[in-house]
């Protein structure tokens, strides 16, 4: 046994000097046969090797950059920004296209999103869902786009359950946690909306929707110092939704009673409204609801959240005993393209509203019931009434 290993010992030895011999011929040929230097090959050899280095620190740098966006787009998916976390998982994807976690981060970006919801077989959609839970059960984005499904269905219940186990078991997900507060708004169930709304803004402090739905939350619970401070903040993160500086004109009179900077806020609103570009923002489009305990007053065209404007700036000219002003507003009002069906629900927002003014100050009631009188006129005669 020891001589065999031995003998091999030798002939890995020889092996070992015909190929040092071997190479000191070929760089002995290379100089005498084609004038080359044999430090020219160990040259190329560094060449190659840096080369090689060069390479593979380009590949780490941009797998570490694929990660930091699809890093980005899932913070986004939590968000509801879907649009932007498909963008950042196709930077992913650019850097490198065999990314895993990037091609399944863009499945769910798109199948999130709202357009992809108007263009595509709301069976496709489904499956799609369906697909995405079986393989990845407690997925907290295929949870949402779950629970979205059932509400556009009206099984509001279902979404909540599917919202309650997105935000216990995935809190970091803000957009669960507005989502089950859209929800218990719509009860209403104003304190738990409040509870998760908070949290929202707390994780995600730039997000203008988050603080809007926290404002009427606060506004409708009868919080109207909070109220006001969150449209606030609404407000100075994207100055061209509108909804929001009409709400807060309807708070500050009920928190301070303050007609004239209530004025300027609704004149405001009006003015965004009259800017055809950011009438058709998406967000200005959304129909305006009027949660009340007999059920939800919904306005759901411009010219409908325009005429309610238009009547509130009234009772303020009313309330500020400027009687033309308040005539002139009511015309702007009643002379928009309202069916009488559509006019009635504006009427009936605005006497919500009164009912909350009453409440905070009683004394304004003998106001109120001269102004009906002159909204019941309007309705009665229209356009063509004189002022």
């Amino acid at each position: 046994m020891n001589r065999f290993l031995a003998w091999i010992e030798k002939l890995n030895h020889l092996l070992t000097t015909f190929a040092f011999l071997a190479v000191l011929g070929v760089l002995f040929i290379s100089y005498w046969g084609y004038g080359a230097s044999p430090l020219y090959y160990f040259k190329q050899l560094a060449v190659a090797d840096q080369e090689l280095d060069r390479k593979q620190r380009q590949f780490e740098m941009e797998s570490q950059l694929s990660d930091q966006f699809n890093e980005l787009g899932n913070r986004f998916l939590n968000l509801g920004k879907y649009e932007d976390a498909a963008q950042a998982f196709q930077e992913s994807l650019t850097l490198n296209k065999y990314n895993a976690h990037a091609q399944f981060g863009l499945f769910k970006a798109k199948l999130l999103q709202p357009s992809q919801a108007k263009q595509a077989d709301l069976s496709v959609i489904r499956q799609r869902i369906e697909l995405l839970l079986k393989h990845h059960p407690d997925d907290p984005h295929g949870l949402v786009a779950r629970a979205l499904w059932n509400y556009n269905l009206g099984q509001s219940q279902v979404a909540e359950t599917m919202f309650r186990q997105v935000v216990s078991r995935h809190p970091e997900v803000s957009e669960a946690l507005y989502g089950l507060a859209t929800l218990k708004i719509r009860k209403p169930d104003y304190p738990e909306a409040i509870s998760l709304l908070e949290q929202a803004t707390e994780q995600a402090p730039f997000e203008a929707r988050y603080w809007n739905n926290l404002a009427y939350a606060y506004y409708q619970n009868e919080q109207y110092a909070q109220a006001t401070q969150a449209y606030g903040k609404t407000r100075l993160l994207d100055g061209d939704y509108a909804l929001p500086w009409l709400e807060e004109a309807q708070v500050v009179l009920l928190d301070k009673e303050n007609v004239e900077r209530s004025q300027v806020l609704v004149k405001q609103f009006l003015k965004l409204m009259s800017d055809e570009k950011v009438s058709r923002l998406p967000k200005n489009q959304a129909a305006y609801l009027v949660v009340t305990t007999q059920g939800t007053i919904r306005l759901s065209t411009q010219d409908m959240k325009r005429s309610l404007a238009h009547r509130f700036l009234a009772l303020l000219h009313f309330l500020n005993n400027q009687p033309d002003l308040s005539q002139q507003a009511l015309h702007q009002s009643f002379c928009l393209s309202l069916d009488p069906a559509e006019s009635s629900r504006v009427n009936d927002a605005l006497k919500h509203y009164e009912a909350k003014l009453v409440k905070s100050y009683p004394n304004v009631e003998p106001f109120l019931q001269d102004f009906d009188a002159a909204i019941q006129y309007w309705t009665i005669n229209g356009c063509s009434a004189e002022h």
